[in-house]
């Protein structure tokens, strides 16, 4: 946990010295401030992706075999139901705020994230079945 908050704190003292030299810099670098934004946030899919494999290997839940394995995949698989659902009821109060073209892709995410689902599923059962 002390490496997220680690890897957290510094993203947010990155993303306030960009913001305080965006409001510092003439208008003829006015281009520096997106790009810099833009590498934090890049480096910080990167960062994150080390970190978790970090603590994958700290904690053991890279053995497949692990317990912590198994309680991850399906802390996962919960997480991944419940952000579904809030996904929905996002797409409700964007159609009750009338905003429909919004709502209109929220809910194209959430068919789209059921479909990968789903996709995936078939695929891991084909490897099953083609095992056997």
């Amino acid at each position: 946990m002390r490496a997220w908050i680690t890897f957290v704190g510094y993203g947010v003292i990155a993303i306030l010295a960009v913001w305080a030299l965006a409001h510092v810099l003439p208008n003829e670098l006015a281009l520096l401030p997106p790009i810099l934004y833009g590498l934090i946030v890049f480096s910080s899919g990167i960062g994150s992706l080390l970190v978790r494999k970090h603590l994958e290997k700290k904690n053991r839940t890279a053995e497949p075999d692990s317990i912590e394995h198994a309680l991850a995949k399906h802390a996962g698989s919960d997480a991944f139901t419940y952000a579904l659902v809030i996904a929905v009821a996002f797409g409700l109060l964007l159609v009750i705020e009338e905003q429909f073209i919004t709502a209109l892709e929220v809910y194209g995410l959430v068919a789209l994230c059921i479909a990968l689902f789903w996709i995936r599923y078939a695929m891991l059962r084909r490897s099953v079945n083609e095992d056997r």
